[in-house]
């Protein structure tokens, strides 16, 4: 038996501990990180022994995973379906990304360990192809000013009485009438329900920007939301204490 021969088996039962060690803890926030300087280590080790095996950690959960994410992004960009996630409390809508042009949501505040190795690589996906070809077929282009701009905006607003018809509010202004669905509301856990008064004022006919004026909760009532005027959906909402 020759020397390299025990010199392989030891190679290639650390690339199978390495692949079974990414998997096992990768889904777990408390082990993950273990699990990953394990990885590296046995990655190292197969390096310095100029083993072939090293390409077999491709397999491992550290890889495999966010290049599996980056290509779900990729195809959610090209279908015009695709989106941002992101962690933090409470599970939420946050709206529509003014650099992207996609729907932004956060899975919840409990951090499970994976997280790390899946939405940065969707999110490089999204942001890469955005970036080389534009916004994703189907995405609002029309203007969107930032929350600065619309706190700017929003201080010559007309003052603007609301109507409620059916499932939509709908706002009367310089002889137009723009209706936004009130179910975008609970996507933001905010209630439609006692919009009466607001001051808003559109913006090269393609965006609505208004504010309450009839809430009781200040924070709530300094909140700037922004409207799609082609599609009633709300856009994005500002809010001051965020």
């Amino acid at each position: 038996m020759t020397t390299e021969q025990p010199i392989n088996n030891r190679a290639k039962n650390w690339a199978t501990a390495g692949i079974i060690i990414s998997w096992a803890t990768f889904w777990m926030f408390l082990l993950s990180p273990f699990g990953l300087l394990a990885w590296i280590g046995i990655l190292i080790y197969l390096i310095v022994k100029k083993s072939k095996l090293k390409w077999y950690l491709i397999l491992s959960a550290w890889l495999f995973v966010p290049s599996c994410n980056f290509m779900t992004g990729t195809v959610r960009y090209f279908t015009g379906t695709a989106s941002l996630q992101g962690v933090g409390g409470p599970q939420t809508f946050h709206g529509i990304d003014r650099e992207t042009r996609v729907s932004s949501g956060s899975s919840g505040c409990i951090f499970v360990g994976f997280e790390p190795f899946v939405f940065p690589a969707n999110n490089a996906a999204v942001r890469l192809w955005t970036n080389l070809f534009g916004f994703q077929r189907g995405s609002y282009k029309g203007a969107f000013p930032t929350e600065e701009e619309a706190q700017e905006i929003i201080k010559s607003a007309d003052t603007i009485t609301v109507k409620h018809t059916d499932n939509f509010l709908q706002f009367n202004t310089a002889g137009q009438s723009i209706k936004v669905d009130t179910s975008d509301f609970y996507s933001y856990r905010s209630s439609s329900s006692a919009f009466d008064k607001v001051i808003g004022k559109t913006i090269r006919n393609e965006c609505f920007i208004f504010q309450r004026l009839d809430n009781k909760d200040e924070e709530e009532r300094k909140a700037i939301y922004i409207v799609d005027i082609s599609k009633n959906k709300l856009l994005k909402t500002y809010f001051d204490y965020y």
